[in-house]
């Protein structure tokens, strides 16, 4: 196994030590890394404690990153494993989104529990719902005892669109068939359109 020379760290402008072997640059780590494998110039590594580092300076990169993303908003696991695999391999995403899970910081029922409530405020049908939780890589068991256990009713919820966004529409010639369409389109049912329609033209 061939093993190199640390000849030099250089501290980089983000507050990363850049490590070169054999005077060629390799990768960079933080400070945790570098005061843990104690190193420094003139260490002689191999091939495998080279390889570990670098493993460990993207891990601790990628938990960076992923406390990050989730100061911003809340995630489910695979908006945060996708986001994570954009700049680290798969198995460093998926390491981190276990330790996260592990700390509590990741919880796919809570997450989804929340995401379910924003989108029915905003007057989502169940089936573009279920579509969007599915998107964000909820499991379909959470989906449906979300959507089985919801007290809100889609007839409500297409009595309040036609309200605020359709009611003007309703005025028009093919009024009725205009707003059925729009609609169907969100994905609310056929026979859910009719009896609201019908209770608003009666």
């Amino acid at each position: 196994m061939n093993s190199y020379l640390l000849t030099d760290i250089k501290q980089t402008k983000k507050g990363r030590y850049a490590l070169f072997f054999d005077e060629k640059f390799y990768f960079s780590v933080d400070e945790e890394v570098l005061v843990k494998h104690h190193l420094e110039i003139d260490n002689v590594l191999d091939e495998t404690d080279i390889k570990l580092l670098k493993q460990e300076s993207d891990y601790n990169k990628a938990r960076e990153k992923a406390f990050r993303v989730l100061s911003i908003r809340p995630h489910s696991e695979k908006e945060l494993f996708d986001k994570l695999c954009i700049d680290y391999d798969e198995h460093t995403a998926a390491s981190i989104v276990s330790r996260f899970r592990e700390l509590e910081l990741l919880n796919d029922n809570e997450f989804a529990q929340n995401y379910f409530e924003q989108l029915v405020r905003k007057g989502k049908s169940f089936t573009e719902i279920r579509y969007k939780l599915s998107q964000k890589g909820i499991a379909r068991e959470i989906i449906e005892e979300l959507v089985s256990s919801s007290e809100v009713s889609e007839e409500d919820t297409i009595r309040e669109l036609i309200s605020s966004k359709y009611s003007n529409k309703l005025t028009k010639e093919n009024g009725k068939k205009l707003v059925f369409d729009a609609l169907a389109r969100k994905g609310f049912s056929a026979s859910k359109i009719r009896s609201v329609l019908g209770e608003l033209y009666e």
